[in-house]
């Protein structure tokens, strides 16, 4: 029989359901989640369960809805069938509860689908060319994205084949581990703020403003869900067969289930893969394999019966909080880092983790000397995600940046629009260890058996310098300046570790130009402006000769980067970092490295006397090259572009002049088409640079 329906329950039951809107906001909208996917979970569960008690639901309860009103930034489409959610459990026992159900035949075959963290997506293709791109949204109606979409390879813009007249597909849009690293040392190295995770970073690019913006992340999609699927395909599992044969990406991690033993050991197969996979995923989605059984099954306004996410228990843990450390990082940002009672999760022992900054700490309410809760996000990143009790925490000196560095006792300072703090001290010794660190990476000297303990001792390590160049023994290269012994003294070392490493500082000497500038440590002056800057120079001295206003006419170098080169590239620190390198023999100081000695230029060999070219074939240009050029790499085409007078960009925009066509083009293709900008291939491109 149905209670009653009283004021308590009315009242707790509307404020519910105003921490999911909330929540939905913050997570659809902002991109900017406040709390677990299981704390949501509950809220929901919370809702129901007072809704069965009262027999009393809304139609916009939260049970009934999905996902968020869709912004205003973007116009909005209808969706012609309910991009609903799906129901979730987190037990065996409700797995098998929902094989038992009335609308699941325990009998059928299932899909088992891993569940990706990313955000939803439904594109439309007409006579097989993509022609509309929607966000989830509210579950009715979606945001059309359709341009930004177009700027992420991984979606096709043409399917393969013959198909339908209109053929709508559904997926997931995600960012991969490593791209999500990638992506955030990047945006550190310009001052910004890192993104919060892989899933943040999907759904901020499929909703910005400027689809330029949007190519710039590094995102993958899946196919999961075929619209209106056409008459011979029969099952989900021939559904993403057929949309891999159009051309459309699927998720190999798909496993077909006989029966219910095959299906639960197909949830621990995926489960146990989960660590070793390049994406998040958070459960495994379970999906009846027949599609009029699908049918048959149909759906409440809120899910479909006929599928179900079993989620995997978040991998998290208890501790104390034993203090607030603060890390710097190589261009003197000051990170608070949490110092934790080890404690294990997922077999790893977590000792510290990163709080990002003062803001992210006292919004979490973080204070030392409190228990805290730690997830490990992704799986891999230990995150403090709050107190594990609010009350306990308070009783606790809240947590506050120091006005003067730790390091030097000079002043921490902000900056204007961004949130964070600064060792204002340039030449501060607490940058060192990172600049080190920094210096030996794979994007710059490529010094391999060098770990984050070892930049701590060669930070410390005083070596033998010029002695009218004091700054030397305060820069990164001094690594270069370490005797035998003293390599043989830093920890986990040894003679014969010494004389390996030694050996690698030798082969170091080599790298190419673009590795020696991203080397120098200059704030703004990441690897793709490295890269454009060896592309027109022949080596470190001629781009400190150079005058910086002539930067600002490269693409992709603005008014900050161009300025915050000319600081650095004139600047104690950077000139004693060359000296360094110059004196210990790196050979891009002085442009000895010839272009066949560059990694690019390794996989093919042209030079200069293998082509008899005139200058300024492009002068004036605003060159894209797309696809594969024969017998060249990208970066070879576009040096080739800047010493004929052009410039080169990696997108297409109203300011290309000229597009040049490779095998198998992409979506710069169709957009310079559509923007009237000239087209030439590979071949009229070398004809155009051997004419007389």
């Amino acid at each position: 029989m149905t209670m009653t329906r009283t004021d308590d329950d009315h009242a707790v039951l509307e404020d519910l359901k105003a921490q999911v809107r909330r929540h939905n906001h913050l997570y659809y909208l902002a991109n900017q989640p406040e709390i677990s996917d299981e704390e949501y979970d509950d809220i929901i569960r919370q809702i129901k369960e007072l809704e069965e008690k009262t027999g009393y639901q809304e139609p916009t309860s939260p049970t009934r809805t999905v996902g968020a009103a869709p912004s205003a930034q973007f116009s909005t489409t209808k969706h012609p069938e309910p991009m609903l959610s799906l129901g979730n459990m987190t037990s065996e026992k409700d797995f098998r509860s929902w094989l038992r159900s009335k609308s699941v035949n325990r009998q059928g075959r299932l899909t088992a689908e891993a569940k990706i963290d990313g955000i939803a997506i439904r594109l439309e293709y007409h006579q097989g060319n993509l022609a509309l791109a929607a966000t989830r949204g509210d579950g009715t109606s979606g945001e059309i994205v359709t341009e930004n979409v177009r700027g992420i390879p991984a979606i096709p813009q043409r399917l393969i084949g013959e198909v339908p007249a209109v053929l709508a597909v559904r997926g997931e849009i995600y960012m991969p581990r490593s791209g999500f690293a990638i992506y955030n040392a990047e945006r550190a190295e310009r001052g910004e703020e890192p993104l919060a995770n892989p899933r943040n970073g999907a759904a901020g690019a499929v909703r910005q403003k400027d689809p330029s913006e949007t190519a710039r992340r590094p995102l993958l999609f899946y196919a999961y869900t075929l619209e209106n699927p056409p008459e011979p395909i029969k099952t989900q599992e021939h559904a993403l067969s057929w949309m891999s044969i159009l051309g459309l990406p699927t998720n190999p991690l798909t496993l077909v289930c006989a029966d219910e033993g095959e299906a639960i050991r197909a949830f621990q197969s995926i489960e146990d893969r989960r660590d070793h996979l390049d994406y998040d995923i958070d459960g495994v989605v379970f999906k009846v394999n027949d599609l009029k059984q699908q049918e048959a099954a149909g759906a409440t306004s809120h899910e479909p019966r006929w599928a179900i996410a079993w989620k995997f228990a978040s991998e998290r843990a208890i501790t104390t909080l034993q203090k607030i450390e603060i890390s710097q990082g190589r261009f003197g940002r000051l990170t608070p880092v949490a110092v934790l009672e080890p404690v294990h999760i997922g077999g790893v022992t977590i000792e510290r983790a990163s709080l990002h900054n003062e803001t992210d700490v006292r919004k979490k309410n973080i204070r030392a000397g409190s228990q805290v809760v730690i997830e490990r996000a992704g799986d891999v990143i230990p995150q403090v995600t709050g107190p594990a009790s609010p009350r306990q925490a308070e009783t606790m000196p809240e947590f506050k940046m120091p006005s003067n560095c730790p390091d030097c006792e000079g002043p921490v300072t902000t900056k204007p629009g961004e949130t964070g703090h600064w060792c204002a001290a340039t030449d501060c010794p607490g940058r060192l260890p990172a600049q080190i660190k920094s210096l030996v990476g794979r994007d710059a000297m490529d010094v391999d058996g060098i770990g984050d303990v070892m930049c701590e001792a060669i930070a410390a390590m005083d070596v033998e310098h010029d002695p009218e160049r004091p700054a030397e023994n305060r820069s990164a290269a001094k690594l270069y300046l370490l005797t035998l012994s003293q390599l043989a003294s830093l920890p986990g070392s040894g003679p014969k570790n010494a004389r390996n490493l030694q050996e690698r500082l030798a082969e170091s000497q080599n790298r190419p130009l673009a590795n020696v500038l991203y080397s120098l440590g200059i704030e703004r002056m990441g690897r793709s402006v490295c890269r454009k800057l060896a592309a027109r120079y022949q080596s470190v001295d001629q781009v400190i000769r150079e005058n910086p206003s002539t930067f600002l006419n490269m693409e992709g170098i603005g008014p900050k980067i161009a300025e915050s080169m000319r600081m650095g590239l004139t600047s104690r620190e950077v000139r004693a970092t060359v000296e360094i390198m110059r004196r210990c023999g790196v050979r891009a100081i002085e442009g000895l490295v010839s272009p066949d000695q560059t990694e690019e230029a390794n996989q093919i060999k042209i030079t200069e006397e293998t082509m008899t070219v005139k200058h300024g074939r492009f002068d004036g240009e605003n060159v894209v090259v797309t696809g594969k050029i024969e017998n060249m790499t990208r970066v070879d085409v576009e040096r080739l572009i800047h010493q004929q007078g052009g410039d080169t960009s990696s997108s297409v925009n109203a300011k290309t002049t000229l597009l040049v066509v490779g095998e198998k083009p992409g979506s710069k293709l169709n957009k310079a088409r559509s923007l009237n900008i000239p087209i030439i291939t590979e071949e009229e491109f070398f004809e155009r640079m051997k004419a007389a």
